[in-house]
């Protein structure tokens, strides 16, 4: 049997998706219960190079999460968003992606 080590584990991190459409009282209250705390890394659901979405906003601080969701703070980010909570990486990330192919 081969034992992983620390360092050898592959780790996930908490995110959360708020919609267009959810009330910003509903969108505070579900990052409340999430657990996650700054800083927080925001993007945008939709990846397929539409306009905007390779956005990404960094928030540091509650206050400026809700400023960026009622559109207080010019960014290209705007909801529907993934919100994920930052996690310190050591300077390593490997992005995977899928792809699907058409019948």
């Amino acid at each position: 049997m081969h034992v992983l080590s620390l360092s050898q584990l592959v780790f996930g991190v908490t995110q959360v998706v708020i919609s267009d459409e959810m009330p910003l009282d509903d969108a505070e209250t579900v990052m409340e219960q999430s657990g996650m705390q700054p800083p927080l890394i925001i993007k945008p659901v939709w990846t397929d190079g539409r306009e905007g979405s390779h956005g990404l906003a960094v928030v540091h601080d509650m206050p400026s999460f809700s400023k960026l969701l009622r559109g207080s703070i010019e960014s290209s980010v705007k909801p529907p968003v993934v919100i994920q909570e930052f996690v310190e990486h050591g300077g390593v990330l490997f992005k995977v992606g899928a792809a699907c192919g058409a019948g």
